[in-house]
């Protein structure tokens, strides 16, 4: 979304380094992006753009466990490397998993 891409510029031009975990698609102002999954996976597990927009990503669990689980493992991943690591969680309550299994 354009809140996400506004982000990593913002963070760009303060001199900090960012990483967006998301789905694969076109790459923002981000320093590095972790793919969670492709597009054919996406489809396949969310339903087609307009079940999306109709709300059908936030009622299945399954692919938001599976998304959750890629997330969290790359998240793992990238905490070794030297920094400050913050999660921004643009879907607040929906990525309490996350934050709490990677201490962000």
């Amino acid at each position: 979304t354009m809140k996400v891409k506004r982000m990593c510029s913002m963070l760009k031009s303060l001199g900090l380094k960012s990483i967006l975990y998301a789905n694969e698609g076109p790459m923002s102002d981000c320093d590095r992006m972790e793919a969670i999954l492709t597009n054919e996976e996406r489809q396949k597990l969310f339903g087609n753009d307009s079940q999306w927009k109709n709300g059908g990503f936030f009622n299945n669990q399954e692919a938001s466990s599976v998304f959750d689980e890629r997330v969290i493992e790359a998240i793992s991943r990238n905490k070794s490397e030297k920094g400050i690591h913050f999660l921004l969680a643009m879907w607040g309550e929906g990525q309490k998993g996350i934050s709490s299994e990677t201490g962000l």
